[in-house]
């Protein structure tokens, strides 16, 4: 399907929607921080340096080197990828050659392949290079416009991300829909030059998207059942960025950091994030529907005295790995509020599936 093609499928539809939103929207983009604490002029500025070093790497290169990709991943997420420079330097050769195509489907894709780069950085790579014509793609962005429904339909799906749980699609799946949210966005900029008001302050696509993603941070925070111990509680940030405190009391919670994809999760622990623990959809499905009946549970995360009927049992006995990784998947679905938890006397947490 072509722009022209799905435009004209969709035209009304999203033509209405405009209305709907347009009185609001400027007042969304006004609200954008990122990353948390920097407000909307700032946060412009970073992303148009961001744009600046894309675009001279593929002057200059052809490619996007591994110091310029990862400091986009260092904006976004908080932590550099682990990828190669060569594994870089080639993904985003192909990748680019592809945008120039127009082929977006097929950039995203070449991006996807690499290791633990799934639609939400892929796509940040991509849209600061050319914010002009292009936009991030990520569960919060595309959450933003979760009323835009034909037939109680959202015509975006949204990625999965740490508040929001997102669609289950696949990689493939989700750069069509990467495709498919760039057009919107674009006819929507395209609305915002016809209205006087609007017209200077949604020039690029990625205005459009800015205010989205200040739009979904308003309709869902973070989940304020998870209550960090004091010692850190200034240094939590339960947003989109990666890094986690274990579910501990005192001082004894330590920060980890978890990549939520399209295919599960990967948890990094330890020095530098060394240990590693990859978790599939249907696992962690499995684990939450075993204990959905069970009431309060324990962690029981102890390696050396594993509590029955504990999370910490079920991760021994059934997934064979460490009983420690409970309190590490507990932490992330706390967050989530698919789980919530208390604290108990002794040291005890309890745990239990929100329905």
């Amino acid at each position: 399907m072509t722009y022209k093609e799905f435009i004209l499928s969709y035209r009304n539809l999203i033509a209405s929607y405009w209305e709907r939103i347009s009185l609001k929207i400027l007042y969304w983009k006004n609200s954008y921080q990122w990353p948390q604490g920097i407000y909307l002029t700032e946060a412009i500025a970073q992303r148009d340096k961001l744009e600046a070093a894309l675009q001279n790497d593929l002057a200059m290169k052809g490619f996007i080197t591994k110091k310029v990709f990862d400091d986009v991943m260092q904006w976004g997420f908080g932590r550099p990828s682990t990828n190669s420079d060569e594994e870089i330097q080639k993904a985003t050769k192909k990748a680019f050659e592809y945008l120039k195509q127009e082929q977006i489907v097929n950039a995203a894709l070449a991006l996807n392949r690499l290791p633990g780069i799934g639609i939400s950085r892929a796509s940040k790579i991509l849209a600061l290079s050319d914010q002009s014509e292009l936009a991030i793609y990520d569960s919060r962005a595309a959450h933003g416009m979760s009323d835009l429904v034909q037939n109680g339909q959202k015509l975006i799906p949204i990625p999965p991300g740490r508040i929001i749980r997102g669609d289950p699609l696949s990689k493939e799946d989700f750069c069509q829909a990467f495709e498919k949210y760039i057009w919107v966005l674009r006819f929507l900029r395209d609305c915002a030059q016809t209205n006087k008001k609007l017209c200077k302050h949604f020039k690029k696509v990625s205005d459009l998207e800015i205010a989205f993603f200040a739009k979904s941070r308003k309709m869902l925070k973070s989940p304020t059942n998870y209550q960090p111990p004091s010692h850190i509680k200034g240094a939590v940030k339960l947003d989109e960025g990666d890094c986690y405190w274990t579910l501990s009391i005192g001082k004894r919670a330590k920060p980890f950091w978890a990549y939520v994809s399209e295919d599960g999760i990967k948890i990094l622990t330890g020095p530098e994030g060394r240990t590693k623990l990859f978790l599939t959809n249907s696992t962690i499905e499995s684990c939450l529907r075993h204990f959905s009946k069970a009431g309060w549970f324990l962690l029981g995360n102890q390696i050396d005295a594993v509590k029955p009927n504990s999370l910490g049992e079920y991760f021994k006995k059934i997934l064979k790995k460490s009983p420690k990784f409970a309190s590490h998947f507990a932490a992330i679905f706390v967050t989530q509020g698919r789980l919530t938890c208390r604290y108990g006397t002794r040291n005890i947490i309890e745990l239990k599936v929100v329905a």
